[in-house]
């Protein structure tokens, strides 16, 4: 209460301010007239009120508000001079009479005149002991890690937050899972917040107050303190008492009376798949997101539905197929209105990082842990009929899309994780929303810090690290991260000249021993190629970059260059050791020249890789 009321104290003084500022219309006087003055209330809040001030004949002009009687003596020693036309009266109790005066003075002679006027009724929330008799929402979830049960209250004034004063309050409560999930009961006691999800606690990062405040801006605030919950019957008395944290520790204490219908919710709530489907779908759409920072594809999810909606879009019977990435060959025109799905075969399977994402994949299907609860991500496909909820997480397949204009065939045989097979159809329009809202924010090229041609210096310390993740990109093709650099105990994040890139060569080779041969900068998945140095939209380098790491005097290195063009050619001395030579370009221009010959370390991590790729979805994060 007490932000509230200050944020109303500081707008009336500005609006005190703002007057005072205004060009003086007041009309001056001369002498041995008399004054005239008019008051007329223009607008009336429940702390503050606006006034229009007319005078004529004046030298001075004086305002006084009071909820008493008072003289002219009173307004012009307690009130204040006015030199616009309106005047603003504050700090005023809601609900309250007042009497608002003008005073227009010439010499010796003044006119008087007022305006009564009633203050609103207050706006401010009443949270002490605040009644909330509207139910939002209840559900029950046992896939969090611990497995406990999860019950998701939230109740309010309202179910649609819109007006000043409208509040809901979310509590992530915790307990023991409930022997009938189907209905399941929250127990009475005492809740505290704890975020290991022990038995009675609420989750305090997931407790919240939604509060319309005046202005008509959404406050979110998590609550500390207590919830108490009592059941008598089906009845329910949630009580919570704390602080809101956002909201400068305001106290806050609200009481919840009334049922809980709870519903199934997150993972739990469903059943897999046991049996090979068809699905016939009998609408689409596309979301195109793009992407400046991938340089290989474009990113675009689809959805395919066959059921019926509710009226807040909510499916309540029937297919519903999620495919949250699909990677497409780059499309030209980031903004075009209409983004067509490129025609070809899609493969599901393992997605590494969005940067390395090839066209005509798939985001493989899993469950993944999100803030404590398992959610279904990636590509999977869910079917309701009332209470009866299946899901099949898809982890391999294939979809074709053909197309014709703006008509679409597109054709999935998909695999589950459980091993189960199944075909999707849908013939027709796609229908394609263009969300794609990062092509302005690329920075502009070139991004080197070079002002001139160089040559290599690598520091006496430098060796090579080479590190082969396997087949992490494209099958047939194994993926080298490889850099040279120097490290020391004075500089144990490397100093000097450095060289970074990402090397590809056809699967077969050792992959504990460096390769060797002539490497080409190109953007495309090839033998002996090295892909060219890009950024993404968080400012972090990819692929093939050089790199002075030596601090200046703040402590920072400043010399950095995008490789775009060039060789890089690795051979195998007598000695055990390679050496390198550089012939490259970046994105300036400038030449980056230069041999080096040392020795290093080659680490094969494919088995890593695969091993992590084979891992049961609900081991995986």
């Amino acid at each position: 209460m007490k932000q509230l009321s200050s944020m109303v104290m500081m707008m009336a003084m500005l609006a005190m301010v703002f007057t005072a500022c205004k060009e003086d219309t007041t009309p001056q006087g001369g002498v041995d007239k008399n004054p005239t003055v008019k008051i007329e209330t223009k607008s009336v809040e429940a702390t503050s009120a606006v006034f229009t001030i007319t005078a004529t004949d004046a030298t001075e002009v004086y305002f006084y508000c009071t909820d008493a009687t008072a003289t002219a003596e009173d307004i012009k020693t307690k009130g204040v001079k006015v030199s616009g036309s309106e005047a603003t009266a504050d700090n005023l109790q809601p609900e309250t009479k007042y009497t608002a005066y003008a005073l227009a003075v010439n010499g010796d002679k003044s006119a008087e005149a007022k305006a009564e006027f009633t203050t609103l009724e207050a706006t401010e929330l009443p949270f002490d002991g605040y009644q909330l008799d509207k139910l939002v929402s209840a559900v029950y979830r046992t896939d969090n890690e611990a497995v406990m049960g999860n019950y998701e209250v939230s109740f309010g004034n309202t179910t649609k937050l819109e007006w000043v004063g409208d509040m809901q309050v979310f509590i992530d409560f915790y307990n023991e899972a409930d022997s009938d999930p189907i209905n399941p009961v929250l127990p009475s006691g005492t809740y505290e917040p704890n975020s290991d999800y022990s038995a009675f606690s609420y989750s305090p990062s997931d407790s919240y107050v939604d509060i319309v405040v005046e202005g008509g801006e959404l406050v979110s605030s998590p609550i500390m303190g207590t919830v108490t919950v009592e059941r008598t019957g089906p009845t329910y008395t949630i009580t919570v008492v704390g602080t809101l944290m956002l909201l400068d520790d305001m106290e806050f204490s609200a009481r919840y009376t009334g049922t809980l219908q709870f519903v199934q919710g997150g993972t739990s709530a469903f059943e897999f798949f046991e049996a090979d489907f068809e699905v016939v779908a009998d609408d689409a759409q596309m979301r195109y997101w793009g992407g400046w920072f991938y340089p290989f594809a474009d990113d675009v999810g689809i959805e395919m539905f066959s059921g019926e909606f509710d009226d807040n879009g909510s499916m309540t019977s029937g297919y519903y197929v999620h495919i949250s990435r699909v990677m497409m060959p780059k499309y030209a025109d980031y903004n075009a209105d209409y983004v067509p799905l490129a025609d070809g075969v899609y493969e599901v399977g393992m997605l590494p990082e969005a940067n390395y994402c090839q066209p005509y994949t798939i985001e493989y299907g899993r469950i993944e842990d999100l803030f404590g609860d398992k959610h279904f991500v990636g590509t999977y496909i869910t079917y309701v009929d009332g209470d009866t909820k299946r899901v099949a997480v898809i982890t391999s397949g294939t979809m074709t899309v053909e197309s014709s204009g703006d008509s679409y065939t597109i054709t999935a045989d998909f695999v589950a994780e459980n091993g189960i097979n199944i075909k999707v159809n849908y013939s027709g329009k796609l229908v394609v929303g263009n969300l794609n809202d990062n092509d302005e924010t690329e920075p502009e090229r070139p991004y080197t810090t070079l002002t001139e041609n160089h040559t290599y210096n690598f520091p006496v310390e430098t060796k090579y690290a080479a590190f082969c993740i396997g087949e992490y990109m494209k099958k047939g093709f194994d993926l080298w991260f490889i850099t040279i650099m120097a490290f020391n105990n004075q500089y144990p994040d490397g100093y000097g000249d450095m060289f970074t890139a990402e090397f590809v060569v056809e699967a077969g080779a050792p992959r504990d021993k460096m390769p060797t041969g002539t490497f080409n900068v190109a953007l495309e998945v090839k033998d002996r190629t090295m892909f060219p140095g890009i950024i993404d939209y968080a400012g972090n380098i990819f692929f093939t970059w050089y790199g002075d790491l030596t601090p200046d005097a703040e402590g920072y290195s400043s010399q950095i260059a995008p490789i775009v063009s060039g060789t890089v050619t690795v051979e195998e001395a007598e000695d055990g050791n390679y050496s390198f030579t550089f012939d490259l370009v970046d994105d300036g221009g400038n030449e980056i020249t230069g041999q080096w010959t040392g020795d290093g370390e080659a680490i094969d991590l494919s088995a890593e890789t695969a091993a992590a790729s084979a891992q049961p979805l609900s081991m995986r994060r």
